[in-house]
């Protein structure tokens, strides 16, 4: 591998890694807890990225299979939080 390939391979993992650290690094949501009826399904997540901690609420549609649907966030409000 010539010098200029090494260099051009070290300088996009800087450009990567900046990249992923100016976005805030965040993870994937996490499913902390679930709950669900005859025809829907709630899930409960947090969420960490680089300076702070996010959790809520995404509630899914549910047929008789199981299989989810119109999944979106509920808008919600953690006690304690501001």
């Amino acid at each position: 591998m010539s010098h200029n390939r090494k260099l051009r391979g070290a300088l996009l993992g800087v450009a990567l890694t900046a990249l992923t650290f100016s976005t805030g690094c965040v993870s994937a949501k996490r499913v902390t807890a679930s709950t669900a009826n005859n025809d829907s399904v709630k899930f409960v997540y947090v969420q960490k990225s680089l300076f702070r901690t996010d959790q809520g609420i995404i509630k899914c549609d549910a047929d008789a299979q199981g299989k989810l649907s119109n999944c979106r966030e509920m808008t919600v409000s953690f006690e304690g939080e501001e």
